[in-house]
């Protein structure tokens, strides 16, 4: 993940809060193929494969099709970078 793409996060992740509150439309996800959130996330498509079970951001949409919510998955990593700051 570059620098834009963490700001773009960020920025998702403060404004969420205040869209919702004032009626507005909150961010929009987007279910990612495996390769588009094993590039986002830098892993192999094998590794999410294997830990989708375990996943919070993984969407089985059938029992051969695995969909990764993009919202989900930025939220986790925002929330692991405050975790190391701290």
């Amino acid at each position: 993940m570059n620098i834009e793409e963490s700001f773009r996060a960020i920025i998702r992740e403060e404004l969420a809060p205040i869209l919702k509150s004032n009626g507005a439309r909150s961010v929009e996800d987007q279910l990612l193929t495996a390769g588009q959130a094993a590039k986002l996330l830098q892993v192999s498509e094998r590794w999410l494969y294997k830990h989708a079970g375990h996943l919070p951001y993984a969407v089985r949409l059938s029992e051969n099709v695995i969909r990764f919510s993009q919202y989900k998955i930025q939220q986790e990593i925002q929330r692991k970078l405050k975790a190391q700051q701290s």
